[in-house]
């Protein structure tokens, strides 16, 4: 089920998991992310619950946007994250993020949506 969208990103609610998906060709900026946070804060959606990013179509990424998407207050409000990704630079940017991730959950980073979704499930409640 669609449930919102945002100038880079698409929201679905699928078997219980937030998915994001970033658009085609985008730059996230910090603003990007800024916007992103606050849709997410505005979802109808009970919290919390796993949380699935595919960053697979997005073009590039900002060293503010990487930090600020670290560094959200929404984070806790998942059970679990996954990061579906399929290129080297997006492997760098899953493993920074990671290295500065400051909520308790479980983080894993994919380049195989099947097996993303495999491992989410877990964390569905």
């Amino acid at each position: 089920m669609r449930l919102a969208e945002t100038n880079s990103t698409e929201y679905f609610l699928e078997d219980g998991i937030l998915i994001s998906r970033l658009k085609a060709d985008v730059t996230m900026t910090m603003e990007d992310v800024i916007q992103n946070s606050e849709v997410r804060n505005t979802l109808p959606i009970t919290f919390p619950l796993p949380f699935l990013m595919d960053i697979r179509k997005m073009k590039d990424i900002t060293i503010h946007a990487i930090m600020a998407t670290s560094n959200q207050d929404d984070v806790p409000k998942f059970s679990a994250a996954a990061i579906l990704i399929d290129k080297l630079e997006h492997q760098i940017i899953a493993r920074e993020a990671s290295r500065v991730h400051s909520a308790p959950i479980p983080l894993k980073a994919f380049d195989n949506e099947e097996r993303a979704m495999t491992w989410i499930r877990k964390f569905v409640e």
